[in-house]
């Protein structure tokens, strides 16, 4: 399984997770360290750093507007099917 953290949710990660980074870093930036889950099992991890573009943020006004006007086409569709 492979997770996604931002570097403020290490020590905080989801599902009831907890983190230990190690003190280490090698040649390639990536840090080691071991995390345990609920049921207190123990996994490896490896933060790799990621220096890609950043994503663009999602209009998430424009995502409602057009769900909307999407739910209020097929508001007037059905009205008109049921009259004729």
């Amino acid at each position: 399984m492979r997770e996604s953290f931002t570097y403020g949710s290490v020590g905080r990660a989801p599902g009831n997770r907890c983190l230990y980074p190690e003190n280490d870093i090698n040649n390639a930036g990536q840090i080691t360290g071991l995390g345990h889950k609920q049921d207190r099992s123990l996994h490896a991890f490896l933060l790799t750093p990621y220096s890609g573009p950043v994503p663009d943020p999602v209009p998430e006004p424009a995502t409602i507007l057009f769900l909307g006007t999407g739910l209020v086409g097929l508001a007037v569709f059905h009205r008109k099917a049921k009259k004729g």
